[in-house]
């Protein structure tokens, strides 16, 4: 097992970031969300040894690591959803055998854009009382 005591230097995640390769396992089980028991058993280690390892800041950066990568991950999918998502719109829009449908896309487009939320608040009774106030009257 690799020491447990290491300076700031050597948080640096990579090749060469002291880890073992059993303590980089339970850094990406750490991220995945296993509790510490879990990632002991797992391991075949104690639980104090997952404990010691959370104090190191190799360890600390190795599950952010996985963290950032997930979150990543997880927002190139959605851009890709998303655009996919607004390609069906579209098409709904220019449906041409049911107006309903189209009118039904038209209304879930302008939701999504804020749009409606936005003019929703320009014509409130509180910004008109506001542009009043402004205005002297």
């Amino acid at each position: 097992m690799a020491d447990d005591t290491r300076n700031d230097d050597e948080a640096v995640v990579g090749l060469d970031d002291g880890l073992t390769d059993q303590q980089r396992e339970g850094a990406r089980l750490a991220a995945a969300g296993w509790k510490g028991t879990d990632i002991a058993e797992s391991l075949g280690v104690r639980q104090e040894t997952v404990s010691r390892w959370r104090k190191l800041a190799a360890y600390r950066a190795a599950i952010e690591g996985h963290l950032a990568d997930s979150r990543n991950a997880t927002a190139g999918r959605m851009a890709d959803l998303v655009e996919h998502a607004l390609d069906v719109i579209e098409e709904q829009m220019d449906y041409k055998h049911d107006r309903s449908i189209k009118l039904r896309a038209a209304i879930a487009l302008l939701q999504l854009s804020g749009l409606g939320r936005a003019m929703a608040a320009a014509q409130s009774p509180r910004s008109g009382q506001a542009a009043a106030a402004a205005g002297g009257d």
